[in-house]
Parts: C-alpha cells; structure tokens; sequence
C-alpha cells in the first residue's frame, strides 16, 4: 500500500512537471516577436525548475560570442555581459553542447561570472538551446530553492524547454527576417513601378522631343528646299542666274536637314558607337551637349582604351547621358568634369558637376527627380557595374560608374 501511495505520489509530480513544461512551452511559442517571448523565457526557466534567477544568452555566429538577451530575478540588475565561446560556464555549454551541473559555485572551475555580485550566485544549471543539432543560445538558471542544489529530473526538464525555447527564437528570428523581405520587396516594388512610370514618361517625352526637332527643324528645311525649287523651276527660262541662286539656296537647306536628321539619329543611338567605341562618341556627345546648354565641361582619359562588349558601351553612353541630363537640368552646372579611367582589371568612370547638389539620405528616394538615379542604378547592375553617388546640398554631384573589364568585355 506504502509502495502504490509512493507511485501515485511520484505519478502526479510527472503529471504536474509536464503541465509546467507545456504552459511554459505555450507561454513562449505564443508570439513571434523577439523581443516579447526572450523575457518569457527567462521567466518561465526559473518557475520550471524552482530557481531564483534566470538569464538568456543568445549566439552571435558572426562574432563567435553569447550576449545576454534576458534575465529574470535578481538577475535583472545585472549589467548585460558577453561571453566567448568556451569561456566560463556560459561559453563552454555553448561549445560542447552539452548541460552543466555545478552545485557549489566557490569550487568549480567552470564558474565565472563577470560581476561584483557573483558571490550570489550559490549553485548553477545551465543548459544549451538547440534547434535541428545547432546551438542557438544558452540558458542559465541559478540558486535553487530551498529544496538545495538541481536534481537530474530537473536538468531533463530545463533541457526540454531549452530546446522548445531554441525553436520559438529561431521562429521569431525567420518572422523578423521575413518581415523585413516584405518591408524590402514593397519598397522594391514602389521602386519598379516608379522607374517603370518614370521609363513611360521618358519615352513620351522623348517621341515628342523627336518630333518637335523634326517639325521644327528638318521640316521646316525640306519645305524651304521645296519652295526654293518650285521658285527657281519658276525662274528657269527668264532667269537662270535666279533659278541658280535659287536651286543653291535650295541645296544649302538639305544639307542642313540632312545634319540635323544626323544629329537625330545620333541622340538615339550613335552608328559611331559601334565602328568607332565608347570613347570617341563621347568626345563629340560632349562637345554638343556644351554647345546645346552652355556648361564648360572637361573630358579626360587615362590609361589605354580599349573596347567593350556592345551591350555594356550602350549601357555606359546611356548612363553618361543620364547623369549630363541631370546636370544640366536639375542641378544648374556651370562645369561637368568626364574621366574615363582603363585600367588592366575595370574601368572607372567618373561624372562631376558643381550643381546644387541634393540631400541623399532624404531626396534619393522621394524626389521624381531622382528615379533618373535609381534608373541608371538598374542599368549598371544589367552589365555588373557598380554606381556610387556622392552629394550635398550645394556642393556639387559626383557619381563614380566602376566596371570589371573581365564582366564588360565578355561577349565583345
């Protein structure tokens, strides 16, 4: 009778340290927010096994360290400390993986706390936090209760929450990672759907530029041709000097139709570019981008030229054309420096105005203005160049374009 008295005894204890193990294990799996559940942890730790303190310490991969995340009783006062890995009790359980039992602290050699209040700590177990056979943290509960040191049992169940601790971290940690993707691809999204407005836009604008320099321009050359013939076709038999000077002015007015319908062509895309390269297009790009509004310019190269990739000169020219667009239309330039720097490995492209400038932190993700930026970005990533844009308010732009020869040149 004794005996069965002491199994139902020892049946309820189970039945009851499983409960404890499942409100503990619901306490901390009921949110996926670090910061909430760690303190909960913390908290639950203590009450599964009787201890009057508690502390969290989470791994940091990158730096080989355990920093103290949480804490609960007493220790909660203490200045957050950081551990290596395989130092004191905190780094050694994270190193081997395994618990650590130490039942008097003033004899153990594992023992180390680094505070002026570790003669309060009495006895210690300490546990690692595992997920899928990797170590998460370390959980450290201290001063058994009345009761004296951890018993075995009570290792096993610390053990066990630990683990089911790890998974609700490294939950929380995913959502935390997840959310911020979705931060991420929303802004991405806004981004595109700006760059593809703005790329709309462009193209508009671009088809109109077009066909006001021909309506404005070649058109109006051709019709002055055609009149000066229909005038001298009038002038033919009464006065050939005047049908010649008439069919001259007439030739006069198609040659200069037939440069400005050149100079359309060029803007959209030089024939040079492919004969000649990237270089001696920009020469002349330059000298009428100054001739058309005004900015002195200064273009430079050093090192020995050499030609890319087709796909990778358009991209550069059109970035090229990009940043002078800006220059000239948003930032009030009076000087544009262009340096083009070959070198045996990448070529260094640099674009500086003494503009206006802008704020980047502030304007480079909110001002239309700037999706020009954003776009010459995407460009130079489609040939694996790399942009960087340095500004300030009043003091200029300079946008610094570096691609690998190796990336540029393939295919060329």
């Amino acid at each position: 009778m004794i005996v069965d008295s002491q199994e139902s005894a020892e049946q309820h204890k189970r039945l009851r340290e499983i409960d404890s193990l499942l409100q503990a294990t619901q306490a901390v799996t009921s949110s996926l927010n670090l910061q909430e559940i760690l303190p909960v942890i913390a908290e639950k730790a203590a009450e599964a096994v009787g201890a009057g303190t508690s502390r969290v310490y989470l791994l940091n991969e990158s730096a080989g360290r355990l920093e103290a995340a949480a804490a609960w009783g007493a220790e909660t006062h203490w200045p957050h400390y950081e551990f290596s890995l395989g130092e004191g009790t905190i780094g050694w359980v994270a190193q081997h993986a395994e618990p650590l039992l130490i039942s008097n602290t003033t004899h153990d050699p594992h023992f180390e706390v680094k505070s002026s209040l570790s003669h309060l700590i009495v006895n210690t177990l300490t546990v690692p936090m595992q997920t899928r056979g990797k170590v998460v943290g370390v959980l450290q509960v201290a001063n058994k209760d009345a009761s004296g040191s951890f018993s075995a049992e009570e290792q096993r169940i610390l053990m066990a929450f630990a683990n089911q601790a790890a998974i609700a971290v490294e939950n929380a940690r995913l959502f935390e990672e997840l959310s911020r993707n979705k931060e991420e691809l929303k802004r991405k999204a806004v981004q595109l759907r700006r760059l593809l407005a703005k790329t709309v836009s462009v193209q508009e604008e671009e088809r109109r530029r077009i066909a006001l320099d021909l309506h404005d321009g070649v058109t109006q050359l051709i019709l002055g041709a055609l009149y000066e013939t229909q005038a001298a076709e009038q002038s033919l038999f009464s006065g050939p000097e005047v049908a010649r000077q008439r069919l001259a002015s007439a030739r006069a007015l198609l040659d200069q139709s037939l440069a400005e319908m050149r100079q359309v062509v060029f803007d959209l895309r030089p024939p040079s570019l492919d004969e000649l390269g990237l270089v001696p297009v920009l020469q002349k790009y330059m000298q009428g981008f100054v001739e058309a509004s005004g900015p002195h310019y200064c273009f430079e190269v050093r090192g020995a030229p050499h030609r890319l990739a087709v796909p990778a000169e358009v991209a550069i020219y059109r970035i090229i054309q990009e940043a002078l667009h800006n220059a000239r239309k948003h930032a009030d330039a009076t000087i544009v420096r262009l340096i083009l720097e070959f070198e045996p490995e990448m070529l260094r492209i640099t674009i500086e105005d003494d503009g206006k400038g802008f704020a980047q932190n502030r304007e480079m993700t909110t001002c239309s203005e700037h999706l020009g930026l954003a776009g010459m970005k995407e460009r130079a990533g489609s040939i694996g160049a790399v942009v960087g844009i340095d500004s300030e308010v009043g003091r200029g732009t300079k946008i610094v374009i570096t691609i690998p020869t190796e990336r540029a040149c393939a295919g060329s």
